[in-house]
């Protein structure tokens, strides 16, 4: 999460560059968008969801970290090599993080294949006003069902 944020204020500078018309930063402020802030925001996502939906730990936590830490060295290469038009540090950086991409794999596979079962699921917090959120679901859900139902003056019913 705190990855996702810091790509986001980094993605949020290089924006203000390329609106001044600073060379290259839409490049690489456009890779850092989707590369940084979307793929860590998804994968703080998933790590957080994947076992809680399994039922399973994740066997080896300390890929998680290193998945983290390699994304963000391969980020910062591929978007200085964007920046300075270095080829070479653009591929180092790309490479990088497909070996992140790979770690990620990894580890959503061991989830599945050696993860340590919980005994039960955690259980949800509880939702203050839980029966008028309910009661306004059910409205909600039973008007729009009506509304998508019910015939129109021009079925010719």
């Amino acid at each position: 999460m705190v990855l996702s944020l810091g790509m986001l204020a980094i993605v949020a500078v290089l924006h203000v560059l390329a609106m001044t018309a600073i060379a290259n930063s839409w490049a690489a402020m456009v890779h850092l968008m989707l590369f940084g802030w979307v793929s860590s925001m998804i994968h703080a996502i998933t790590y957080h969801t994947m076992p809680i939906f399994s039922g399973r730990d994740f066997p080896y936590q300390r890929i998680i970290w290193l998945h983290f830490g390699v994304l963000s060295l391969g980020l910062l290469l591929a978007g200085a090599g964007l920046l300075i038009q270095l080829m070479l540090l653009i591929q180092v950086g790309i490479g990088v993080q497909l070996v992140a991409a790979l770690l990620y794999t990894v580890n959503i596979i061991s989830l599945f294949v050696r993860g340590i079962p919980r005994s039960t699921r955690p259980t949800p917090p509880a939702i203050p006003h839980q029966d008028k959120v309910d009661r306004i679901g059910r409205l909600a859900t039973r008007n729009a069902c009506l509304l998508y139902t019910s015939p129109s003056p021009r079925d010719g019913l």
